[in-house]
């Protein structure tokens, strides 16, 4: 008789929890992208698009002062991870480029958009595997993908900041 109970109470939970699961999953259901507004391009590649390629830049190339030359690289391994993060970030961004709300009328607009989107999966790429040649090589491209579509589209902004 305890075993029948036992099972009818756990038969039950088992019910319960399977209708939870549903519930959740009808919540979490989609929503469609059209409901939900990009911001204007101006604003996405001055706030969101510049903010993330200086993020994966900082992690490349050298500076000097007063007491000499100083590398920029990643020195341990969570900078490196940083700055694999940060360039996997732009390439993603790059793709909502290629969206309806974000795209620019021009015939290579997806070809520069790509040419950005390789760099910075590039720069990803050496982040990972620590090599400070290839990523100053592939943010080099990526520094030259941004500025060839700047004089492009925006032939009034300067180009990516530098600090």
């Amino acid at each position: 008789m305890v075993a029948w109970k036992s099972f009818v109470v756990t038969a039950a939970l088992g019910i319960a929890l399977a209708g939870c699961k549903q519930q959740s999953r009808e919540a979490a259901a989609p929503v469609p992208a059209a409901t939900v507004k990009a911001i204007p391009i101006k604003e996405f590649m001055g706030h969101v698009m510049e903010f993330s390629a200086e993020s994966a830049w900082k992690w490349q190339g050298w500076t000097n002062d007063q007491s000499g030359e100083k590398s920029l690289f990643p020195k341990n391994e969570a900078e490196w991870e940083q700055a694999e993060s940060a360039s996997l970030t732009v390439a993603e961004l790059t793709r909502l480029l290629l969206q309806p709300d974000l795209r620019m009328n021009g015939k290579d607009w997806d070809a520069r958009v790509l040419e950005a989107h390789a760099a910075a999966t590039e720069m990803a790429k050496a982040a990972e595997a620590h090599d400070e040649d290839a990523l100053f090589k592939a943010g080099s491209r990526l520094d030259e993908a941004c500025t060839a579509c700047h004089h492009a589209y925006a032939p009034n902004l300067e180009g990516p900041a530098t600090s």
